[in-house]
């Protein structure tokens, strides 16, 4: 068994590099005499974040002098879900080493302070653009 998760932000570039794998792998295949069996189990649709969200977002950012990076993120994140109920940004806080989602998943304190500051002047910011 071999799990593949695919991950884009656009929904036909995924399909296109799920396309590709498969081929090459079923050319490995073929050249080491065995069998590829493949099955796709779950599809998540791309969310595209809102515009609108997403500056107050980077603006709050800057007011607040924490530098910060765009980051499209594939996951499965609870945005997916909410996007068809309303507009979705997300906010991405750093994790020691990277790891997320996974039990030894750390933040600190300060990079934990630091994303609060930053979602309180997006609030801020969206307030008084209304």
């Amino acid at each position: 068994r071999f799990p593949l998760e695919v991950r884009a932000a656009d929904d036909a570039l995924r399909e296109q590099f799920e396309t590709a794998i498969l081929r090459r792998a079923e050319e490995i295949c073929d050249g080491a005499g065995c069998a590829l069996s493949a099955r796709r189990t779950y599809v998540q649709p791309a969310t595209t974040c809102d515009p609108e969200l997403t500056e107050a977002l980077e603006t709050a950012l800057r007011d607040c002098g924490t530098e910060a990076l765009a980051l499209p993120s594939g996951a499965t994140h609870d945005a997916s879900a909410m996007a068809d109920l309303c507009p979705v940004s997300m906010l991405f806080v750093r994790c020691r080493g990277g790891i997320s989602h996974r039990p030894d998943e750390f933040a600190s304190a300060e990079d934990m302070h630091a994303a609060v500051a930053v979602l309180i002047r997006a609030i801020e910011v969206l307030a008084s653009d209304g």
